[in-house]
């Protein structure tokens, strides 16, 4: 899980993530996923395809908001009397 949140937390991932969805909604691939049999074909793809970049997002935003708060609180020390 620790692997994860860092793999997630990078912005190497966040840039591959991006052209993996950005080569998903290009050209080429929604002209072949349009000449499937049904003209539903298409509208289906994109959405399953928003609905995963979604799911990414939602995912990755809550492993930075728990990296996020493991760093403030390992950067406030108690106060030794």
């Amino acid at each position: 899980m620790n692997n994860l949140n860092r793999s997630f937390s990078s912005p190497t991932t966040h840039a591959v993530l991006f052209l993996f969805f950005l080569l998903l909604m290009s050209w080429p691939l929604l002209t072949i996923a349009g000449q499937g049999e049904s003209p539903r074909t298409v509208p289906v793809f994109l959405f399953a395809l928003w609905g995963a970049m979604i799911a990414v997002l939602f995912s990755m935003a809550r492993h930075c908001r728990k990296d996020m708060q493991n760093q403030t609180d390992s950067a406030q020390e108690p106060e030794a009397n």
